[in-house]
């Protein structure tokens, strides 16, 4: 008989550029929600503070983590 109780999650990231509402940024909000928090551990991170995605910040209550860098462009090392 298989035993359905974990012992360890998985850490799961998606990093996105920023939390405009766009493809990427929707397609990576629905996996993240999607995924059994059961099973895995979840974190959305996004590199620019741009606040046009609310339901980003939703998604803690779904059991998503959401985390920004706050970097002013793509490659801005200083935000790490």
């Amino acid at each position: 008989m298989h035993d359905t109780t974990y012992d360890r999650r998985t850490c799961v990231m998606f990093l996105v550029v920023s939390a405009s509402k766009g493809g990427a940024e929707n397609h990576a909000l629905t996996l993240a929600k999607g995924l059994d928090r059961r099973r895995f551990d979840v974190l959305l991170v996004y590199l620019k503070d741009e606040a046009e995605f609310p339901e980003a910040h939703a998604a803690v209550q779904d059991g998503v983590f959401v985390m920004c860098l706050g970097a002013e462009r793509k490659f801005d090392l200083s935000a790490a």
